[in-house]
């Protein structure tokens, strides 16, 4: 099938931008490297005060107001560093991983240890999922651009790539144990591993970008030109992950061949395989949440840089992305560590508790997964169906809506809902994110 372009919107912006500052892209594609480094966005943006370009895209601002940006062409120049060209969506025609090689897809929405809020990627898990590194090709899935590069050694050694297809349509793997060195030799003079340089690499539909082995693939694909409705706050999550709002269904971009070869790789919820990672209702419970004062996603201590980590003031009241009947509590903070537990028992849906249900108390369990043999079943096997069982009781979580976009909620370990009856002193205040800024100006405490 011919690699054709599908514009969503009249072309305004024909021509190839060069950025002139080229930090722009090092806040959008290293975040991931600012968690594990302890470090914030403003780090990479010392002494830049704007951008300019050298085409007709003029865009004068500083990064902050370009990350968050409501426009969805300056939103993908950001997320690009520049190098991007014209606008819309493009059929996805190859296979990130040859769908023999893979043993199964883990959806949108996973929430687990400090991925406190749904995740927005994709896992893809190999057939071998102990193979050595570099057993697997990985693909671009599109005639595209490589614009982001970032490789880790510490720990198992990774390499982050983002490809981009317009200045409002975007692909991104993360994991990967190689990146081709074919490509590799294309990378700028200026390059580092933290994604430093005008990066600017040609992809062709099928070529190898990358392999994986021994760890699973991440993968996820961005139209600018959606925001997810069930992220209430914008600037609460472009503050540490622009490209967040942005995260479509893949499903839904992949050509007919390729999304054949793919969907039976998908374990959950076959009505919406590719899963889901906004759930915010305005008045509900359902959702996310962050401690308030904490600066939406970004955290008080911009990404660990403090002793907590950036997740730590993180809640999230949703579904399991694998049992979408499953009420799911993934807690930033529960006795020191991030936790998700299940709820057990008689409770009310999180989207229908509002101002008017008062205080209500559920009751958390441990999370224990089965395949569809009813067996214990740890993600990455394949599996018909998946369902989410309550384990061990650990205590009870107590919550209530306020107005204004604000939650209080208490965990009382080690007692039952009929144990507790009220709110103690050591409740906290949760809020949307509606007063969070961006990085350079944050002014949160």
């Amino acid at each position: 099938m011919e690699d054709q372009v599908r514009s969503k919107a009249p072309m305004k912006h024909g021509v190839m931008v060069v950025v002139s500052v080229v930090v722009i892209f090092v806040a959008a594609v290293g975040v991931f490297f600012l968690l594990s480094k302890g470090k914030g966005i403003d780090t990479f943006f010392e002494g830049v005060s704007e951008f300019t370009t050298s085409s007709e895209m003029q865009f004068t601002g500083n990064p902050d107001e370009l990350a968050n940006s409501t426009d969805p062409v300056e939103k993908g120049f950001f997320l690009s560093g520049g190098q991007c060209e014209g606008e819309g969506s493009k059929e996805l025609t190859h296979v990130p991983m040859d769908p023999n090689d893979i043993g199964v897809i883990v959806p949108h929405g996973l929430m687990v240890t400090t991925h406190v809020t749904p995740v927005d990627h994709q896992y893809y898990y190999q057939t071998n999922p102990s193979a050595p590194k570099d057993t697997y090709p990985v693909y671009a899935p599109a005639d595209g651009m490589v614009v982001g590069v970032e490789h880790h050694e510490e720990g198992d050694e990774r390499w982050r790539i983002v490809i981009t297809y317009s200045c409002t349509f975007f692909s991104y793997y993360d994991l990967l144990t190689d990146f081709a060195p074919e490509l590799q030799a294309q990378l700028p003079a200026d390059w580092g591993p933290n994604n430093q340089g005008n990066i600017r690499i040609p992809v062709k539909s099928g070529d190898v970008i990358g392999s994986v082995g021994g760890q699973s693939l991440d993968f996820a694909v961005w139209d600018t030109t959606v925001s997810l409705p069930g992220l209430l706050y914008p600037t609460a999550y472009n503050n540490a992950e622009p490209w967040k709002l942005h995260t479509v269904s893949p499903l839904a971009y992949f050509s007919d061949d390729v999304a054949a070869k793919l969907r039976p790789k998908y374990v959950g919820d076959s009505s919406d395989p590719d899963g889901k990672l906004d759930y915010d209702i305005a008045g509900k419970a359902i959702g996310n949440w962050f401690a308030e004062g904490t600066n939406g996603y970004l955290g008080s201590t911009q990404f660990g840089g403090g002793s907590e980590g950036y997740y730590q003031g993180h809640l999230t009241l949703a579904y399991d992305n694998f049992d979408t009947d499953a009420l799911t509590v993934s807690i930033g903070d529960f006795e020191g560590r991030p936790r998700q537990f299940t709820v057990s028992g008689e409770a009310l849906d999180f989207a229908d508790v509002d101002v008017s249900s008062g205080v209500v108390k559920y009751q958390l369990a441990e999370r224990q997964f089965l395949d569809a043999r009813g067996v214990g079943w740890n993600g990455s096997v394949f599996t018909e169906s998946v369902q989410l069982v309550p384990g061990a009781v650990v205590g009870t979580l107590l919550i209530q809506v306020l107005p204004e976009d604000q939650l209080r909620v208490e965990y009382v370990s080690g007692k039952t809902p009929d144990q507790v009856s009220e709110f103690s002193e050591h409740a906290k205040l949760y809020d949307r994110g509606q007063n969070a800024t961006m990085a350079r100006s944050n002014t949160a405490t």
